[in-house]
């Protein structure tokens, strides 16, 4: 019985002698040499190759070069190789993200880096973690898929693909694979979530559900802190800039200003929560907006509407520092430093006060005020004016646009409409009579 070659090896060489071509006078050409051998690749797959030559040597030669050229390419380096578990390259792979994201200019954040390495353990591990890189095939790959699918959702099932593809590149890269079998696979395709935006009735019980409960809260004068008037507040400004919730908990008041003789906010941070390399999830500050980086950083000057104006005029402290946060925590750190209040505390309150205030039968969530100022601006502007109030690219299949326009980090002004569409609100359920100042 044959023994089986190893992986990435070559058999024994054997010769035969082949006639030359016959002539047209019926005599032969000189005879030539052909080397045959079988190898066995990095895949496990046993084929022969062959070398011609004049002589054995020379044959022998030939194949030798031709032997290294086939197995050289998936040989692997010090890191991987094609023997190497499919959870050892995505080990390497992961390893490189963090890495990159300790660069000046990375090019993943840290919390996309954590999903990833969260994605890979929940589901992907434990399907192919443990299966030696070169026995991964197509089949196998898209039996993964389908299995993650069944087991857990289709949101997972395109994840792993992602993280898949990327493992068997990283492979691919150091020569532990000659391709990648996830170019095969098909994985489930993404169904877009239909957008649902607030009416201006839901807009008009919102706001005066939330002012109201932070009006009666301060005439009752119970023990305790006083109400800060956040939720209301927050609210009127998300619902004046359609900007991001990070974003307007990110300003301090130094970012109210003047733009064109017109009251404006000039957005240049975000707060984020993102799942960090020790696996926390800490509130911090992010110096650019979403899409931006360090080294190209991000920022957007969006105009305020008169109600959005007032609101914020509304909590200012009478000892407000200019580097101080508008919407600042109770408490300051070590520094006496304002802080900013975190977005999940923040959606915390906001979900326990929906239904101390009777508005249990609507499904309010913060982050929908955005998509309902998108919709408002795109039936009354069009689409082109509300992707330049949120800093989106724009139409990116348009190359004049993309490579030849001017961008402007200057949202247009829609302070008439906004305000018209909250006075409407107002109209149907009015607000309490409210003092000059808290």
């Amino acid at each position: 019985m044959t023994q089986q070659l190893a992986l990435g090896t070559g058999g024994e060489i054997n010769f035969t002698k082949r006639k030359g071509r016959k002539r047209k006078d019926g005599t032969y050409g000189p005879s030539s040499i052909l080397a045959r051998r079988n190898i066995r690749d990095w895949q496990g797959e046993t084929r022969e190759i062959t070398a011609m030559g004049k002589t054995q040597t020379q044959a022998a030669e030939k194949l030798v070069l031709k032997t290294k050229d086939e197995l050289a390419m998936v040989s692997g380096n010090d890191q991987l190789q094609p023997t190497s578990l499919v959870g050892e390259a995505a080990e390497v792979w992961i390893t490189k993200l963090w890495n990159d994201t300790r660069r000046k200019n990375p090019r993943r954040v840290d919390g996309t880096v954590a999903g990833y390495e969260r994605d890979y353990q929940n589901h992907v591990h434990r399907e192919i973690g443990k299966v030696r890189i070169f026995e991964v095939t197509p089949a196998v790959c898209q039996q993964v898929i389908d299995t993650i699918e069944a087991k857990y959702s289709e949101d997972a099932a395109r994840k792993a693909a992602t993280i898949l593809r990327a493992v068997f590149d990283t492979a691919i890269f150091h020569k532990a694979r000659r391709d990648n079998p996830m170019a095969a696979v098909e994985t489930p395709q993404k169904t877009q979530n239909e957008v649902i935006a607030f009416t201006p009735t839901e807009i008009a019980r919102l706001r005066c559900a939330l002012w109201t409960a932070d009006l009666e809260a301060l005439k009752s004068r119970r023990p305790g802190p006083k109400p800060t008037f956040h939720l209301p507040v927050l609210v009127d400004v998300l619902l004046g800039t359609g900007a991001r919730i990070g974003e307007i908990l990110a300003i301090k008041w130094r970012d109210l200003i003047i733009q064109d003789g017109k009251p404006a906010l000039h957005l240049r941070s975000t707060v984020i929560e993102s799942e960090t390399e020790q696996g926390t999830f800490p509130s911090r500050i992010q110096p650019f907006l979403k899409g931006g980086s360090v080294v190209n950083p991000k920022w957007r000057i969006v105009f305020l509407p008169q109600f959005a104006l007032d609101a914020i005029e509304f909590i200012r402290p009478g000892d407000a520092a200019p580097t101080d946060f508008v919407f600042a925590a109770q408490r300051r750190n070590k520094h006496r430093e304002s802080k900013h209040r975190t977005i999940a505390n923040t959606r915390k309150q906001f979900r326990n006060t929906i239904p101390e205030n009777g508005l249990g039968d609507i499904h309010f969530h913060l982050h929908k005020i955005r998509k309902t100022v998108g919709t408002l601006v795109e039936r009354e502007r069009g689409l082109k004016t509300a992707g330049e109030l949120f800093g989106h690219a724009g139409p990116t299949s348009n190359v004049t646009y993309v490579s030849y326009v001017e961008k402007t980090n200057i949202a247009p002004e829609l302070n008439e409409i906004l305000e018209n569409y909250v006075a409407g609100c107002q109209a149907e359920i009015p607000l309490p009579e409210m003092p000059d100042k808290r």
